[in-house]
């Protein structure tokens, strides 16, 4: 925060808690603040400071969770993108999903897992097209979510992801084990689509976060990992089938997943369409994962 006098004190006081968020986001152990942390950080009154942070977070430069802690939301993660210069990570990705949406007339979205969540950080939508899907829209990192993360993760990791539907659900779980290593193998995941599951999968993408609080999230995901018959074995890839999102990950240099690049295919798909676009999906994020000096593991 600075020490001189500002000309336009309202003004420097937002700039404080962006400033403050961002070094939260790189110094915190969470990469969150709470009221009090802000408030400590930028001398404002607590009553400023929850103002400044409300009319952020209407403006999705910040985001404020079931637990009431704050951390740069996802307007201000694009901006930051926007500005970034050629290269970066989120840059990158950002142009392959254009690309990919532009060759295959299909919505691409960029996700990242944090925070015990799947989040979307960008969408491309085809050309002259227009997507419902909102940047910052999240769901728990739990089965039937985040398959593309967890068949790439560690064996602890995909352990304890596996072992939330193993205890809700066992034979999801007994599934699961038996189609990570195909997602592995084939190098994008494939999320089919049960109309059974509809109205749940409907019930996330619609309402907004004000309105789903992470823990209703959490529900609505453990009725959806009851319900799903998630991705696909080798002898079950055949004929025509409707899938919600194809995904294939991105690496670091450490070989660790990132961010994925996932496509949604509308509709009901021959397999050797859906093999073909998954194939397309994975060329980009591989050049994604070369271009920002990461690799497979």
């Amino acid at each position: 925060m600075s020490g001189q006098q500002s000309a336009s004190p309202p003004t420097a006081r937002v700039v404080d808690v962006v400033e403050a968020l961002v070094s939260a986001g790189a110094d915190h152990p969470t990469g969150r603040w709470t009221l009090a942390e802000v408030v400590a950080a930028t001398g404002m009154t607590r009553a400023t400071a929850h103002a400044v942070l409300a009319t952020l977070v209407e403006r999705a430069w910040v985001e404020r969770d079931d637990a009431k802690t704050y951390a740069v939301g996802p307007a201000l993660r694009l901006l930051a993108r926007d500005l970034a210069a050629p290269g970066t990570l989120d840059q990158l990705a950002h142009d392959a999903a254009a690309k990919v949406a532009a060759a295959t007339g299909h919505t691409t979205v960029v996700v990242r897992c944090e925070d015990g969540a799947v989040v979307v950080g960008d969408v491309a939508a085809a050309p002259g097209r227009t997507s419902a899907i909102a940047v910052g829209s999240r769901v728990p990192y739990l089965p039937p979510f985040g398959p593309g993360f967890a068949a790439w993760a560690d064996h602890d990791e995909q352990e304890a992801w596996v072992g939330h539907a193993e205890r809700i659900n066992p034979a999801l779980a007994e599934r699961l084990r038996r189609v990570l290593p195909a997602i592995r193998r084939r190098g994008h995941s494939l999320e089919r689509f049960d109309p059974a599951s509809a109205s749940v999968f409907e019930a996330l993408a619609l309402l907004q976060d004000d309105a789903l609080g992470d823990a209703v999230r959490e529900v609505l995901g453990t009725v959806l990992a009851r319900l799903t018959k998630v991705d696909f074995t080798p002898a079950e890839l055949r004929g025509r089938h409707a899938v919600t999102a194809i995904a294939a990950p991105v690496f670091d240099a450490e070989g660790r997943v990132v961010r994925n690049l996932a496509l949604q295919p509308r509709g009901t798909h021959a397999a050797a369409e859906l093999t073909e676009l998954g194939r397309t999906l994975v060329e980009a994020a591989d050049t994604v994962t070369e271009s920002s000096g990461g690799r497979r593991p």
